[in-house]
């Protein structure tokens, strides 16, 4: 019963990751599955990484505002 249970369960998940990239047409077979799956990973780690250079980019802008805002502060 409980291998079941692990077994529905990867198929859920499996199917919760692969449904919203592909939407528009079932997968015609299990490679068709794993090829979508594999395309939403690689899909998901350039949006990461993609994010991770704007949080970069944002967190040098802030510093140099900051930097800016203490010299202004201590030329007064």
């Amino acid at each position: 019963m409980m291998r079941h249970i692990g077994t529905t369960f990867v198929a859920v998940a499996v199917l919760g990751v692969a449904l919203p990239a592909a939407a528009q047409q079932p997968a015609q077979s299990i490679n068709d599955l794993l090829k979508r799956v594999q395309q939403g990973e690689v899909t998901e780690k350039r949006e990461n990484r993609e994010r991770e250079q704007r949080f970069q980019q944002d967190k040098a802008s802030q510093q140099k505002l900051l930097a800016d805002a203490q010299a202004q502060r201590a030329a007064q």
